[in-house]
């Protein structure tokens, strides 16, 4: 099948033409490495720091982990409610970080009709890589495993094939983002997520919203290429998440999917992925990364792909190995050297044998352009 990709003319990034030349040196050797001092400004003092144009170096204060993030329990997706909502007679919600109010995204259905008119027949994006050209293709490489016939084999989801990113500041490994959460009981916790514009994270709904800790995250930091405490290009915060209701209703595994608004364009410094929709995905290799938290503390970054194994309108089926903390990780494809998220990875093994993601069919990939042509 082909499929039309086109770019959208959203004024996504601002600076995506500038390239580095040079090699950076990030070896802090035996410096001591100053400790950046938790406290209950430590948000506003972020906040306030503007977006780096090349990684910062290892010892820079500023790159620094704030030390009360050293230990946060990751999120794991909470259990389906009775009542059960079906996407289709779900309504758009948002939460806006400033006012603390739930919001319905107004005038959606007019906006969507202005944007198909502007967009046209388009099911993808493109990807971007920032403005640093250096790129890590070891995911290029990655071909669906076949045995000697021929036929697709699956990795045993039991047997470990993760491999730990060591350089978090190349390409595509710095779109990708650790999430620090505060809700509203008090409670910490730690996701993933994947830049999809120069200042949208696709991410998991459970990482944005759930009751039992008081609905919507009071904060969620976004840190771009984590590597353990070295923030190469410091932190952004989301200023508007976005869901449906059948997630903050009803909990409804199939539609666990939401959409962070940065406070800032820092995607224009570390790339963003490109995401779509396909009819047919099964057998296409599947890529993932995120933050694991049964290793490195779950701030240190790790990828596995393999064949998607099966696939429904609202879900995909994989064996690529996965750990709380990696909700929200992209699950994406590769065409042509580009990356396109087609999932976003939110469920374990529940005693199928796979592990899962929310798909992106048609009318989530609609549904995530209007939001993002919103422009805010």
């Amino acid at each position: 099948m082909k499929t039309k990709i086109a770019t959208l003319g959203l004024s996504l990034g601002l600076a995506a033409g500038i390239a580095f030349s040079g090699a950076f040196n990030f070896n802090a050797g035996a410096q001591s490495i100053p400790q950046r001092k938790a406290s209950p400004q430590h948000e506003q003092i972020e906040r306030l720091q503007p977006v780096p144009l090349k990684p910062m170096e290892k010892n820079d204060p500023k790159a620094q982990l704030a030390p009360e993030w050293l230990n946060v329990a990751e999120e794991v997706a909470p259990a389906q409610k009775g009542a059960s909502i079906t996407e289709e007679a779900a309504t758009e919600v948002a939460f806006n970080t400033v006012t603390k109010q739930e919001e319905a995204p107004a005038n959606m259905l007019n906006l969507r009709r202005r944007v198909m008119q502007v967009r046209g027949d388009v099911t993808a994006t493109t990807s971007n890589v920032g403005a640093d050209a250096r790129v890590d293709d070891q995911d290029q490489k990655a071909e669906p495993q076949k045995d000697a016939n021929g036929n697709l084999v699956a990795s045993v989801i039991g047997a470990d094939n993760r491999v730990n990113i060591t350089d978090t500041t190349v390409y595509p490994w710095r779109a990708i983002t650790k999430l620090l959460v505060r809700w509203p009981n008090g409670q910490t916790g730690g996701c993933s997520g994947t830049m999809i514009a120069s200042r949208y994270v696709l991410t998991a709904g459970h990482c944005v919203h759930q009751d039992s800790k008081g609905g919507w995250a009071s904060s969620i930091e976004v840190v771009p290429g984590l590597d353990g405490t070295y923030r190469p290009y410091g932190s952004a915060f989301a200023s508007y998440y976005r869901s449906v209701t059948a997630w903050t209703e009803d909990q409804n595994p199939e539609a666990d999917y939401a959409l962070l608004t940065l406070d800032r364009h820092i995607g224009s410094t570390v790339g963003w992925f490109g995401y779509g929709n396909w009819s047919d995905l099964e057998g296409v290799t599947g890529h993932l990364a995120g933050y694991p938290g049964d290793l490195g503390s779950g701030r240190e970054m790790y990828y596995d792909y393999d064949p998607i194994a099966d696939t429904n309108d609202k879900r995909l089926f994989y064996r690529i190995d996965t750990f709380n903390g990696q909700s929200g990780s992209g699950v994406y494809r590769k065409i042509d050297g580009n990356r396109y998220v087609m999932g976003v990875h939110a469920y374990g093994n529940t005693g199928d044998g796979y592990n899962k993601a929310t798909r992106i069919n048609g009318s989530r990939f609609d549904r995530i352009q209007d939001w993002i042509a919103t422009g805010y």
